[in-house]
């Protein structure tokens, strides 16, 4: 079955500012012209990621408008960052935590970008580990509601349920006894981006408390229309990643 693979990166998309002339009379001064802002590279991005010495690794990147960003790598590995415009490139700080969903350490990404292309490396220690590409998704722009999302979903394995409302709160528990609450959003109605923020209790104290992330709506499987959940949520030191489906 071809899922719809999850992936990191980020990046961000800029606009080159012009410079501007002036008139040599004072009293009619020429206004020097505004550089547009930098923007976003707000949405869906699916690429590879590249380890030294090791093979390519699909990931998916979700990005929000306010350059919060969430990676989820082939193989389990999950990684956010907090994206930072400069000029023409991109520079941002993150945490990863390895494919147990433990954290791992604090790195950043720099490179450089088109519309629809995001490159660049990865640092932790000050030591290049990783290169990456991705390109714009397909998806990225699927614009969805939250009455469009509100349903019962269940991960792929049957482990774990929640129900979503037309209001975007969220109830739910798993087979272990944990219990989540919460609510997700969509701060921004053309982007297929949402917040996704929730408490998890009766759980044991690593996953117990307050857990915040990412989520895209969006067909699980190219073979299957139906759509799903996958979010990436984190509490500071444990995070994971859920695909889940109506």
């Amino acid at each position: 079955m071809k899922k719809f693979i999850i992936v990191l990166l980020s990046l961000l998309t800029v606009a080159c500012g012009g410079g501007g002339g002036g008139s040599n009379k004072e009293s009619n001064p020429t206004p020097t012209p505004t550089p547009p802002a930098a923007k976003m590279p707000s949405g869906l991005w699916e690429g590879e990621v590249t380890y030294t010495g090791e093979r390519p690794i699909a990931a998916l990147g979700i990005i929000s408008s306010t350059g919060e960003a969430r990676f989820i790598l082939e193989t389990g590995e999950q990684d956010k960052y907090q994206i930072s415009l400069n000029d023409e490139n991109y520079t941002a700080d993150g945490t990863a935590f390895d494919v147990f969903g433990n954290f791992y350490g604090e790195g950043y990404i720099q490179g450089g970008h088109s519309d629809s292309e995001i490159q660049g490396k990865a640092y932790f220690d000050n030591v290049n580990t990783s290169s990456f590409e991705f390109f714009k998704s397909e998806s990225s722009n699927d614009v969805t509601t939250l009455s469009d999302l509100s349903g019962n979903f269940t991960t792929l394995d049957y482990n774990s349920s929640i129900a979503i409302d037309s209001e975007g709160f969220i109830s739910g528990s798993d087979a272990n006894g944990c219990q989540y609450n919460g609510e997700i959003t969509h701060p921004d109605n053309t982007l297929n981006v949402y917040v996704i923020n929730f408490t998890i209790s009766s759980c044991g104290n690593r996953y117990d408390g307050k857990f915040n992330g990412l989520a895209t709506y969006v067909q699980i499987d190219y073979d299957v229309p139906q759509k799903g959940l996958i979010y990436q949520a984190d509490n500071g030191y444990f995070s994971f990643t859920n695909i889940m489906i109506k």
